[in-house]
């Protein structure tokens, strides 16, 4: 059975490997993720008993990468962690994790195109949508997205902005990191629209967020 439904996903594993329970557990979080029907209902308890386990690993991983600095390896995981507990694909647009509220995906393609983004690249791209006029996001999105459950009144919009107390630029406008030197960063997170809602998925769950701040060209997370 574990060969059978390994053919219906992307992600092969050799099938020496498909009847361990490293390899099953392999098989059954891409079903989960790319939605495939299940052979049997023993199948369905096992991926329940993974997802209880999933979200302990994931968080104790991200910890770990974000203690090394690895910026690309957390993003990463986040991103894992969105597809499992939304039943997504890591190529599926992000906005598709909000389908409850009419999401769909020619809605999304015209949502990028108002935001003049050319495709869907892996990684969010979520805030330039978020920062939309309401009068533009009435005009594109589904009436019910505003309804007083809807996603647009409970998204929490948020700035994420940092500095150092001792911060001096270059003439490139580049900070100055000298080394050596204890530098003090000062992260500060603004919640824009005051919302006391918290957004819950389809089956009524709360969803969580991770902020991170990070240097891009560097590949290192900072906090």
């Amino acid at each position: 059975l574990n060969i059978e439904l390994m053919e219906q996903l992307p992600w092969k594993i050799n099938p020496s490997e498909a009847g361990t329970s490293n390899g099953k557990a392999y098989l059954l979080m891409q079903a989960c993720m790319w939605r495939v029907a299940l052979p049997i209902s023993d199948y369905i308890n096992d991926t329940k008993s993974i997802l209880d386990q999933f979200a302990r690993v994931l968080n104790a991983l991200i910890d770990i990468s974000a203690m090394l600095s690895q910026l690309s390896i957390c993003l990463h995981l986040m991103r894992l962690g969105q597809c499992v507990n939304t039943a997504s694909p890591p190529n599926e647009d992000p906005l598709m994790q909000f389908s409850w509220v009419g999401f769909d995906k020619s809605l999304c393609i015209e949502i990028r195109r108002e935001l003049g983004l050319k495709e869907y690249k892996v990684g969010g791209e979520m805030r330039p949508f978020l920062l939309l006029p309401v009068k533009k996001l009435k005009e594109i999105l589904p009436s019910k997205a505003f309804d007083q459950n809807g996603f647009t009144s409970n998204f929490p919009l948020m700035d994420l902005s940092a500095r150092f107390d001792d911060e001096k630029v270059n003439e490139n406008g580049m900070v100055i990191i000298q080394c050596g030197k204890v530098h003090k960063l000062w992260v500060k997170v603004e919640i824009k629209n005051n919302t006391q809602s918290r957004l819950k998925n389809a089956k009524g769950k709360e969803i969580g967020f991770w902020m991170i701040f990070g240097a891009r060209n560097g590949g290192k997370l900072l906090a």
